[in-house]
């Protein structure tokens, strides 16, 4: 009889042991789970956002400036935002102190991205053509090459918050399917 209780008591502990060294791996697990984040840094296309030029060719007698410059405002957080809100981006902001590049000054721009440490410049104008329609021009381009990898030329209609706003997820939705992931993100 002592040799039987012996023995169930050793079957207890066995289990016993068992649950412990499952639960000890289950832990670990779900540890690294959490310490691991869903893209690697290197996974990522680290991108820098120029503020788009805005330009008005409409010919309109009424001074619309302030709400151009409210508009291109609203349009860029949005696609900031939104880019940062995908998983396979990691947006860089510009160094506080960077003086704004001339305009068509392309080596600045790149040369802006490099230092804000992006592998990737995005930058764009909007041309008002009437109060019935928009031009807008955005590319993509490696920062260390000047290799475009995006281009897209959108006419929007309508010179409204509305518009603009459609304007931008469109645009938001053409960079996130069009400009190539970083290897390994495919």
């Amino acid at each position: 009889m002592v040799d039987r209780l012996v023995f169930l008591s050793d079957r207890k502990t066995i289990k016993a042991e068992t649950k412990m060294k499952t639960a000890r791996v289950a832990i670990l697990f779900l540890c690294g789970l959490l310490a691991t984040p869903s893209q690697s840094a290197e996974a990522m296309r680290t991108l820098l956002l120029e503020p788009f030029r805005f330009f008005d060719t409409s010919g309109e007698p009424r001074d619309q400036r302030a709400e151009h410059a409210a508009r291109l405002a609203a349009l860029t957080d949005e696609l900031n935002k939104s880019l940062r809100g995908k998983e396979h981006f990691r947006v860089v902001a510009l160094p506080s102190d960077a003086p704004p590049c001339p305009e068509g000054d392309s080596d600045c721009l790149l040369g802006q991205a490099r230092v804000a440490g992006a592998d990737v410049v995005i930058a764009g104008a909007i041309q008002k053509i009437s109060s019935m329609a928009s031009n807008m021009w955005v590319g993509a381009f490696d920062a260390k090459s000047g290799k475009r990898l995006l281009f897209r030329q959108i006419t929007f209609r309508g010179d409204t918050d509305e518009s603009w706003r459609r304007a931008s997820a469109f645009l938001n939705s053409e960079i996130d399917e069009g400009l190539p992931k970083a290897a390994g993100t495919e």
